[in-house]
């Protein structure tokens, strides 16, 4: 997904979440990726680390979903690919992408009791496996 601007990566998720549900968004949200100047996997062992945000971003659009309250239906610019999410029996998928967007809406859903399904689309510029934490942004 060639976009270089937060503006033109927020569009371009918009556009994509419209075309997808065939609504607007009711949030959309933009996180940047980072990089660990020093202390790199020691942040969540009680170690030093200084992080720097970067000028790259995870986009996310999303809404409740319509239509189910117990599933949600990720898609995914970057892979261009849909993926639907049943939290209660969460699945296991070979893709680190739909694993993590699994695991991230379980967390969410049974922390915060939270029951209905949501419409997410997702896409980011932040180049997919190279070590500037696009996992952590999501």
């Amino acid at each position: 997904m060639e976009v270089s601007t937060r503006g033109q990566l927020i569009n371009k998720v918009r556009e994509e979440f419209t075309l997808q549900y065939g609504d607007e968004p009711d949030n959309v949200t933009l996180i940047p990726g980072r990089i660990n100047i020093i202390g790199e996997h020691t942040d969540y062992n009680d170690g030093l680390a200084m992080p720097s945000a970067i000028d790259r971003w995870i986009c996310v659009g999303g809404s409740i979903s319509k239509y189910s309250k117990a599933s949600s239906t990720i898609y995914s610019l970057n892979y261009n690919e849909s993926v639907v999410i049943f939290p209660n029996k969460p699945d296991k998928f070979q893709e680190i992408w739909k694993q993590l967007i699994a695991t991230s809406i379980y967390v969410i859903k049974t922390e915060f009791d939270i029951e209905e399904g949501a419409n997410l689309a997702v896409g980011g510029n932040i180049p997919i496996g190279c070590g500037l934490s696009s996992s952590t942004a999501f």
